[in-house]
C-alpha cells in the first residue's frame, strides 16, 4: 500500500486556476500580518533605544557633575557663578583642582561642557561631557549644610522628563 501523498506526486492531475488564486491570496495576507509585526516591532526597538540614549546622557550629565563634586569637595573649592557666552549668562559650576587651575563645568546649547584653565576665558582645553535639553545647578542651605541642587532634563521621544539630585557638600562650601 503507498501512501496517498506519493500517489499524488505520479498523477498528472494539476492544481485549476482557482485554487492557485486563493492559495496566492492566503500567503499574500499572511506575507502583510508578519510585515506589519516586523514594522510595528522596529518601531518599538527605535522608540525604546531612543528613550534609553536619551536616559543615558542625562545620567552620564547627573554622575559626571556629582563625581567632579565629590573629588574636589574641600573647603572653598566649589563655586556656582555665572558667566556669559555669545552674550548669554550661563550658570558656571566652578572647581578649583589641586593644581590651581579650574574646572568651569556649564550647560549651553544642549550640551553639558568642561573647560579646563585658570580662568573661564582662558582655558587650556573644552569638552563636550553630554547632550541634554537642559541643566539647572542651584545653591542649597538648610540648618548650616550646603551644596548643590541639580535638576538635568532630558526628552524620551515622547514626553520630557528630569533627574534630580541634591549633593550636600562634606566641606559646607
Amino acid at each position: 500500500m503507498k501512501p496517498c501523498f506519493l500517489k499524488f506526486l505520479k498523477s498528472n492531475k494539476g492544481f485549476s486556476l482557482v485554487e492557485l488564486i486563493v492559495v496566492m491570496i492566503i500567503l499574500a495576507m499572511l506575507g502583510g500580518a508578519v510585515l506589519s509585526l516586523v514594522s510595528s516591532g522596529g518601531a518599538s526597538y527605535r522608540k525604546a533605544s531612543d528613550n534609553l540614549d536619551a536616559q543615558q546622557e542625562a545620567r552620564i550629565a547627573m554622575s559626571y557633575i556629582n563625581v567632579k563634586l565629590r573629588q574636589n569637595d574641600r573647603l572653598g573649592a566649589v563655586e556656582l557663578v555665572q558667566r556669559e557666552i555669545n552674550e548669554s549668562n550661563v550658570d558656571v559650576l566652578k572647581i578649583e583642582k589641586p593644581t590651581g587651575e579650574y574646572w568651569w563645568i556649564y550647560f549651553y546649547n544642549g550640551v553639558l561642557y568642561e573647560r579646563v584653565g585658570a580662568t573661564f576665558t582662558g582655558y587650556v582645553r573644552e569638552a563636550e561631557i553630554a547632550s541634554v535639553s537642559g541643566i539647572a545647578l542651584n545653591d542649597y542651605e538648610d540648618n548650616g549644610s550646603k551644596g548643590i541642587e541639580m535638576r538635568v532634563d532630558y526628552f524620551d521621544g515622547t514626553e520630557a522628563k528630569n533627574l534630580k539630585q541634591l549633593i550636600i557638600l562634606r566641606s559646607g562650601n
